[in-house]
């Protein structure tokens, strides 16, 4: 399961990203695919903080329910928007232009509750 990052202190962050980083790993995300089931109220926003690599491929997979609509936004440490898309089942895919912590928005913009299932990689 996703954990998030935002109450860890900065000057921690990146001391754990430059540790993380002189390992080796094959994953794009820096501790490993993870996996989040998750509940969104009608017209809320679900928000993520996770880590990953610099130069290699990134991919955000979420699938809602039939139907349902679902935005899911990628942001940069600077809160520029990497990438969004908008369905029942959204897909959002980058590379990193640096290690780092990126936000991934996950928006429920139908007007009755969404369970949906997020992957990062």
């Amino acid at each position: 399961m996703m954990k998030s990052l935002n109450r860890i202190p900065r000057f921690l962050l990146a001391v754990v990203v430059t540790a993380v980083a002189t390992t080796a790993a094959h994953a794009d995300r820096l501790t490993g695919p993870g996996e989040d089931r998750m509940f969104a109220p009608a017209h809320t926003t679900v928000r993520y903080t996770d880590l990953f690599w610099g130069f290699r491929p990134a991919v955000v997979t979420v699938a809602g329910e039939r139907g349902r609509v679902l935005e899911l936004q990628v942001y940069d440490a600077d809160g520029n928007l990497v990438g969004s898309d908008t369905g029942d089942s959204c897909t959002v895919s980058w590379t990193p232009r640096r290690v780092g912590p990126y936000t991934i928005k996950v928006i429920n913009r139908s007007a009755i509750p969404n369970f949906y299932d997020l992957h990062a990689d």
